[in-house]
């Protein structure tokens, strides 16, 4: 009785601590397992944009509009000719190419090479409609911005053809020049595609009719 008494009491004290090693095992292992919080993604990965980021397709992001736009529309006014996007999802941001196209082309030219641009990353820039000309040139003079004399108190914005306000800039942000820039509009609307088109000049900060044999300067674009 004296053996089986001291056996008995062996094995209780084994199993005890074989017990609380396990449970000791089982906390570790639950410690190790808790996830690493997830890293937010940036603009140039795909996630919420800020003017100046750079976008997924190594541009600019030029303008915001969290509430989104529809842009796959004719309207001369409209901020992109296409929204690279699913069918009826509103893009938010207009990202401007990281420089302008080398040189100077006139009209028929101009689509024609912002559309054969690329970067590693994107492949679908195009010619920028006024809309989106003028907001290219809004950031891109936005350090410069002044109180127009015959606005009434507003800022001077860029395409305002009736004020009398002129710039005079020393230079330009993300590298455009104080000079025209070709849009994608017709001065008379898609009714009249072999008219004179529209131009903004971004020294001036004003549009102008030109005739589609003058050469400008161009700055792809896209939208998402």
């Amino acid at each position: 009785m004296h053996k089986r008494n001291w056996a008995i009491l062996f094995a209780t004290i084994v199993l005890f601590s074989c017990g609380g090693e396990s449970n000791s095992s089982s906390d570790d292992t639950s410690t190790s397992e808790v996830p690493a919080p997830s890293k937010e993604m940036s603009c140039k990965e795909g996630g919420i944009c800020a003017l100046g980021d750079t976008g997924p397709g190594g541009g600019i992001i030029v303008y915001v509009d969290e509430s989104g736009f529809q842009s796959d529309c004719t309207s001369d006014l409209c901020l992109s000719v296409h929204c690279h996007l699913f069918d009826n999802e509103p893009c938010r941001y207009l990202e401007a190419a990281p420089e302008d196209l080398p040189g100077e082309y006139n009209f028929w030219q101009a689509p024609l090479e912002a559309a054969t641009y690329a970067t590693p990353t994107a492949d679908d820039w195009e010619l920028p409609s006024m809309g989106a000309l003028e907001e290219m040139c809004n950031y891109a003079t936005q350090l410069y911005l002044t109180w127009s004399p015959d606005s009434g108190g507003s800022l001077n914005k860029c395409g305002d053809a009736d004020s009398d306000y002129v710039n005079s800039f020393p230079s330009l942000i993300a590298g455009f020049q104080t000079t025209s820039y070709w849009s994608s509009s017709h001065l008379y609307g898609l009714e009249y595609p072999y008219y004179d088109a529209w131009s903004l000049h971004f020294g001036s900060t004003k549009p102008d009719g030109d005739g589609m044999y003058y050469h400008r300067r161009v700055r792809p674009v896209r939208a998402f």
